[in-house]
């Protein structure tokens, strides 16, 4: 084997142990509105073989159904609590309204183990997503900021999306 050939193996051993590592990689979603649905939709059908959502639906008995057979539609499974979630997920990714983005922080945050990523992605005020990251951060986890810039309805999970923070790189 030539020294660019074995370059070559060594390079395509790493892509495929990088895309079957990706595929194990345990995705969960807070909310499950239009960005949820469609971006998990996509991941699934990419590959991506663990993915959770948590909804309040879910917690509902009287939307618990309806949540149950969206989830399976989408090939996700349900959490029933945000602990349940937390304990299940290597990233979390908050898709909820601006409105309910630090509440739910809040409400993950206890759960939250060193090294696990909160992603927020949610249309919330930089002070907002500051106090959010401050409360990942606390439990050692690492918090990531997601702007989209093109719509999963329209582009599903290939949306191109701005991402920073120190749990960013968990998107690359």
């Amino acid at each position: 084997m030539t020294g660019s050939s074995m370059k070559n193996a060594v390079i395509n051993e790493h892509r495929t142990r990088a895309r079957l590592s990706a595929r194990q990689v345990k995705v969960g979603f807070i909310g499950f509105g239009e960005v949820t649905t469609h971006t998990v939709k996509g991941l699934v059908a990419d590959g991506l073989e663990q993915v959770t959502i948590y909804s309040r639906a879910a917690a509902d008995s009287a939307t618990a159904v309806d949540a149950a057979k969206k989830a399976d539609l989408v090939g996700a499974r349900l959490a029933p609590s945000l602990e349940a979630l937390a304990g299940t997920c290597d990233i979390i990714i908050s898709a909820v309204r601006g409105h309910a983005a630090l509440e739910t922080a809040r409400g993950v945050a206890d759960f939250i183990v060193p090294g696990q990523v909160y992603a927020d992605l949610n249309n919330a005020i930089p002070s907002v997503k500051q106090e959010a990251a401050a409360l990942i951060h606390a439990r050692g986890g690492r918090f990531a900021d997601i702007g989209l810039l093109e719509l999963p309805i329209q582009v599903g999970h290939k949306a191109l999306m701005y991402v920073s923070g120190d749990g960013a790189q968990a998107f690359y």
